[in-house]
């Protein structure tokens, strides 16, 4: 199966400092990936290389013809409190409410809470599921999601994962998920990757916890974390 994206001894340098040493990776077509690694890794340098926002030092970044990608930033806030509805922010993006209803909002109500409120009144919580909402609407074959479960307890976290693996079967889209926490990702994933601005080692999760309503996963690691970090 060709790959949508193959990363091929990927490097970058900021000012003399190496962020990310050599990394080679591949997503395939219809997989769940996880990048897990401790802050300042490289995570989010690898992620931007992947979305053409910063060009790598050295190495090759292999696409699929006409990829489509989508991105879910860590944090998404306002800078300033400008007047927008986020019925006008997504129409502006080319999506209307049917787009957005059924993937992440529990009800209409909830949707509709969200439709008429304006864009920096919002909670994190809330522009999260928005934006992952239009994510998905907007039919990619992959979408980046940079730390989608921070401050999520761990019955919303079960739910998210759940709402990731229901759009993956539906959708057949790939997703990269970036995340600091070493340890538990969703337990569906395809292949986790593990960086310290190299790659330390990448493998498959097994099931946390045994219920039907758990998709948490746990992923053990196979070296230290603390090796080879760049000063």
């Amino acid at each position: 199966m060709k790959p949508l994206v193959e990363l091929i001894e990927i490097s970058k340098e900021y000012e003399g400092r190496t962020i990310v040493d050599g990394v080679s990776f591949k997503i395939k077509p219809s997989t769940i990936n996880v990048l897990v690694g401790p802050n300042g890794a490289g995570k989010s340098t690898i992620a931007k290389i992947l979305l053409g926002i910063e060009s790598s030092t050295s190495g090759k970044v292999i696409k699929k013809d006409n990829l489509k990608l989508s991105y879910v930033p860590q944090g998404f806030k306002s800078k300033y409190e400008i007047p927008v509805l986020c019925s006008d922010f997504i129409a502006a993006l080319g999506l209307n409410k049917s787009d957005i209803a059924d993937i992440v909002f529990k009800n209409s109500d909830e949707l509709d809470k969200v439709w008429n409120s304006q864009l920096h009144t919002l909670s994190g919580g809330y522009i999260q599921s928005l934006l992952l909402a239009i994510a998905f609407a907007q039919k990619p074959d992959l979408i980046i999601l940079d730390e989608p479960t921070a401050y999520l307890d761990i019955d919303a976290v079960t739910n998210f994962y759940k709402i990731i693996e229901e759009q993956r079967k539906k959708q057949k889209l790939s997703i990269l998920i970036i995340s600091h926490d070493l340890h538990s990702v969703i337990g569906t994933a395809d292949q986790v990757l593990c960086i310290n601005h190299h790659l330390c080692c990448s493998g498959k999760p097994f099931k946390a916890l045994d219920t039907l309503e758990s998709n948490i996963g746990v992923y053990k690691h196979k070296h230290d974390h603390h090796h080879h970090t760049h000063l």
